[in-house]
């Protein structure tokens, strides 16, 4: 009885513990994908209009502040159904931080005033697309596999 328990704790402690890896590759991710769109369609200059000198210094910031700003340690606790909204709201809030701190980090350096604005939300929002994606695939794939190891549960005990 107790294999089936510890195999869905370690199921959802393992995506949790993904979730920041996945959050690191979203934004280099993002910022490959929205310097592609902005180049290839909102601007006529080129990519070496969006490239500055401290382009990879700059994501690479983001995406490790993405590691840990956006980590939720209760992700895997709080995946029933009547926490949905808790989680939803928490990433939320999250992502708001994230945002807020760049923008202030960047405002204060002067380091995103060579970035086109439409870039930057470009890659604000492919981000955000990309990180809620994945979690919601965790989310669905732990769901999964924990309503498997229920239902054993049920079975054996019957």
């Amino acid at each position: 009885m107790r294999a089936p328990r510890l195999k869905r704790l370690h199921l959802t402690s393992l995506a949790s513990d993904l979730l920041p890896l996945f959050d690191f590759l979203c934004v280099l991710v993002a910022a490959q994908l929205s310097t592609l769109v902005y180049s290839g369609w909102l601007s006529w200059s080129g990519p070496a209009a969006v490239y500055g000198n401290d382009f990879g210094e700059i994501v690479l910031v983001v995406a490790v502040l993405a590691i840990f700003l956006l980590y939720d340690r209760r992700f895997g606790s709080n995946l029933g159904s009547e926490h949905r909204m808790l989680l939803m709201q928490g990433f939320a809030l999250r992502v708001a931080l994230l945002t807020g701190i760049v923008v202030a980090l960047g405002t204060v350096t002067y380091a995103l005033t060579s970035f086109p604005g439409y870039w930057l939300a470009l890659w604000f929002g492919i981000s955000l697309l990309l990180t809620s994606l994945c979690r919601v695939v965790a989310a669905r794939s732990v769901w999964r596999l924990q309503q498997k190891t229920t239902a054993k549960e049920v079975i054996a005990v019957v």
